[in-house]
């Protein structure tokens, strides 16, 4: 190493680099996290995401205040919290793959069964939830070793009128 750097002075060093590191990470990270959950989220679903905030922590992602909209309308869903477990490591290599376990808390669903495009809402969703296959096709999540979690969902159906059903705590 360098000879006028002691051994002592050297992890001195080392941790002052390694902990200005790790601090910009979180500073550049956390927007950057929240732009590609959306971008992934709004991908996956075929909806608009609007996320307020994101947390970054070692053992994975929280997403606070997110809203999904059926592109075509008729369909809301706003989420108080969901936490996503992964390692940092892993989401910078593998991405959105390094996921091990979903949660999400505060789950409430809005559907207008007024709103015109509700229909075409609700297909593209089904397209893109089966991966384009046949509404027929049977997804096999077993294999994946992911797990899923959703506390306190709420349903509301809406039409012209006024509100059809409200459910709480549905599963």
């Amino acid at each position: 190493m360098l000879r006028f750097l002691s051994e002592r002075r050297a992890w001195v060093v080392a941790a002052f680099v390694a902990s200005t590191l790790m601090i910009g990470l979180w500073v550049w990270g956390a927007p950057r996290a929240t732009a590609r959950a959306s971008e992934l989220i709004g991908d996956r679903f075929g909806v608009d995401v609007q996320i307020e905030e994101a947390h970054l922590s070692l053992g994975g992602v929280d997403l606070l205040g997110v809203e999904m909209r059926g592109r075509h309308g008729g369909l809301v869903v706003r989420i108080d919290q969901i936490h996503a477990r992964m390692s940092l490591l892993g989401a910078v290599f593998k991405g959105s793959r390094s996921v091990r376990a979903v949660s999400a808390e505060g789950v409430e669903v809005t559907i207008d069964l007024a709103n015109e495009g509700l229909d075409d809402s609700v297909v593209e969703l089904r397209s893109k939830i089966s991966g384009g296959t046949s509404a027929s096709a049977v997804i096999d999540t077993k294999g994946s070793g992911k797990t899923y979690a959703i506390d306190n969902l709420i349903v509301r159906i809406v039409d012209a009128d006024g509100p059809l059903i409200s459910m709480k705590d549905v599963s």
